[in-house]
């Protein structure tokens, strides 16, 4: 986890800032080769917006600060017959009054690039994401903390790929992606993926559809190295207006470096039914996700929600269970279950209020430990002119533990905002 050395954070610094230069050069060939039917639109805004905040550092003995926070955005899309291009960029910077942290500057980064080289046959895929993310897979600390237990990270994909239709209602498309995965953060791992992938569609009526496919991913990692195989068989079918089932089973092959190799099943299925008054969707799931610690992960997830959405109030609720195993051993490391709901309600046309809460319960074998943390959220939003909102927010957390002291702590954050949409 610690064999991190100057050459790779430098080599990766330079892929990040290759990545910005490869978007700039496809914004700027956009503008100027828009043709005739093209379509361009910006979207600028700033936020600027105050906050106390109890806990700073998410600990037991409570240090508190002020928070400026000044957060300008922008949103631009283009489209022509051939190109699409999509960026979405913020820059974060805070400043804490009491110098409990040195000013905070980060950014949250979406850009996706779409171009038809070849008509309806080849075409190339580029994304690229920055943005901050928890360093703990189980447990999303973004929602508790601007910093804490997190870490900058960067994900550049590039992605050709060829599309074939060899029949009126079969479509193949087979690809290759080269994804490169940055971490700021001395502690998480780097990674770079070599994925290739063939997946095929048939329209076996209006309302199903049947699939097929199979993945090869070579993963490069600066702890351990390791190769996957992936064969899959799913269909989809809506059996009632926009109500749909759905059911994806396969098995991977994974062969890790100087572990023996093992087989596994995974799955993806659920279904969603619209009732008239509520949507109910259950969903289940056995995959594989990297910790940023560079270890290879298999997420067993559960989840159940129902949401109501009326002219003035949404209210939507979720039950979740998930397990985290560790893929070479396949030992269990940590079980969460989680319960939570929102509330929005309309006011006025120009007032609004939300309600949200969530209790989450954390089991880690390894350590024979249990953290239960429980989070409410009130925000209210009013909107002064055309353009213009204030916003009002209080969050509170309450987390406790009696085996993981880092864990027992509570916090209480008030913030006031105002956001401008150009």
């Amino acid at each position: 986890m610690h064999r991190l050395v100057h050459g790779g954070a430098v080599s990766k610094n330079r892929t990040m800032r290759l990545t910005s230069l490869i978007f700039a050069i496809i914004f700027i060939f956009s503008l100027f080769g828009m043709s005739e039917g093209a379509e361009f639109s910006m979207r600028p805004s700033i936020m600027i917006g105050e906050e106390y905040n109890d806990n700073i550092h998410l600990q037991k003995d409570k240090i508190d600060d002020y928070i400026t926070r000044v957060q300008p955005s922008i949103e631009l899309e283009y489209r022509e017959p051939r190109w699409e291009l999509d960026l979405s960029y913020l820059l974060d910077f805070s400043y804490y009054a009491k110098g409990t942290r040195t000013d905070d500057l980060t950014h949250a980064i979406d850009a996706k690039g779409h171009m038809e080289i070849l008509r309806e046959f080849f075409f190339l895929n580029i994304k690229d994401s920055y943005r901050r993310v928890s360093l703990d897979i189980a447990r999303d600390f973004t929602k508790e903390s601007q910093f804490e237990r997190q870490s900058d990270r960067n994900i550049f994909d590039l992605n050709p790929y060829f599309v074939l239709k060899p029949g009126s209602l079969i479509t193949v498309t087979t690809g290759y992606i080269f994804s490169d995965i940055w971490y700021k953060e001395e502690t998480a791992v780097n990674r770079r993926e070599y994925i290739a992938y063939s997946d095929l569609v048939y329209e076996l009526s209006s309302r199903v559809t049947l699939n097929a496919g199979y993945k090869y991913t070579q993963d490069d990692a600066e702890e351990m190295d390791y190769s996957k195989n992936d064969v899959s068989f799913g269909s989809r079918y809506n059996y009632a207006g926009e109500s749909f089932v759905f059911i994806t089973v396969g098995n991977s092959w994974l062969d890790f470096d100087k572990v023996k190799s093992s087989s596994q099943i995974f799955w993806n299925a659920g279904i969603t039914h619209i009732f008239p008054a509520v949507t109910v969707s259950l969903e289940s799931a056995l995959e594989y996700i990297q910790d940023p610690d560079g270890s290879l992960v298999r997420r067993d997830n559960y989840v159940m929600s129902v949401r109501k959405v009326g002219d003035k109030i949404s209210l939507g609720t979720y039950i979740s269970f998930r397990e985290f195993r560790n893929a070479v051993n396949k030992m269990l490391d940590t079980r969460s279950y989680g319960i939570g709901g929102d509330c929005r309600y309309e006011f006025t046309s120009r007032l609004a209020g939300t309600v949200n809460f969530t209790y989450e319960r954390f089991e880690e074998e390894l350590f024979d430990a249990k953290t239960r943390s429980y989070r409410p959220v009130l925000k209210i939003e009013y909107i002064l002119s055309e353009g213009l909102t204030l916003a009002f927010i209080d969050q509170y957390t309450d987390s406790y533990s009696l085996e993981i002291e880092e864990n027992n702590y509570k916090n209480n954050r008030v913030m006031v905002q105002v956001k401008k949409d150009f």
